[in-house]
């Protein structure tokens, strides 16, 4: 999960981990000054179709 506050981070994964026993989540620091880390993304967003957000829920 990506975090820009490690240690807010890290509190939100005891929580999950509380709710969801055995689940498997880390946190990685999210760096706002740099948007590389959002072109992964856009790059598969790209690949859908135009109506593949409305149809999955996504924005």
């Amino acid at each position: 999960m990506p975090v820009h506050d490690p240690a807010k981070g890290e509190k939100a994964t005891d929580v999950i981990r509380g709710l969801v026993p055995g689940a498997k989540i880390s946190t990685r620091a999210l760096d706002l000054a740099s948007l590389d880390w959002a072109r992964p993304g856009s790059r598969t967003r790209r690949a859908l179709p135009p109506d593949a957000a409305r149809s999955t829920g996504t924005t």
